[in-house]
């Protein structure tokens, strides 16, 4: 059975992708596999450079990294839990999952092992340059996975 992917970058504004993604697994009789995607370097970044500009020690840049973290993954597991019940409402099969990884990596990998024909693509809203960036960035996502992309903006 193919099924559509639903990928939710951290940032990104997911309710306009999210119901493109329903409608479209509800349209095709598919089910609606989901990934939110975790930045494994922001907590480092962000510590390392409070760190580095002196406003924290090395013990509590430890703390706020963890923290950090474990705050994204809560994030994280609240928008699938939105997705969930989104794909509840309109009798459409759902799977979610919390990924890290860089994004072509990981959609390609599971865009390969769950059979996606479709790829929806979670992005933020973004300046002229940022919104070439991204798409320069997802023309690489159907070569990897094989299947059509589709970018939606929050």
């Amino acid at each position: 059975m193919k099924h559509v992917l639903l990928v939710l970058p951290p940032e990104a504004e997911e309710t306009k992708a999210v119901d493109f993604a329903v409608a479209e697994a509800a349209k095709r009789g598919e089910s609606l596999v989901a990934i939110a995607l975790l930045d494994a370097d922001i907590a480092a970044r962000v510590s390392t450079t409070l760190a580095n500009v002196g406003f924290v020690g090395e013990k509590v840049c430890g703390n706020v990294a963890d923290t950090l973290a474990r705050e994204q993954r809560v994030h994280a597991e609240q928008a699938l839990e939105r997705v969930a019940a989104a794909a509840h409402a309109q009798n459409v099969a759902f799977h979610g999952r919390v990924e890290e990884g860089e994004l072509d990596e990981v959609c390609g990998r599971i865009a390969v092992d769950c059979e996606i024909d479709l790829v929806v693509l979670a992005t933020e809203r973004r300046s002229l340059l940022g919104r070439f960036l991204a798409r320069s960035a997802a023309v690489r996502l159907p070569s990897l996975a094989g299947c059509e992309v589709k970018l939606i903006e929050g």
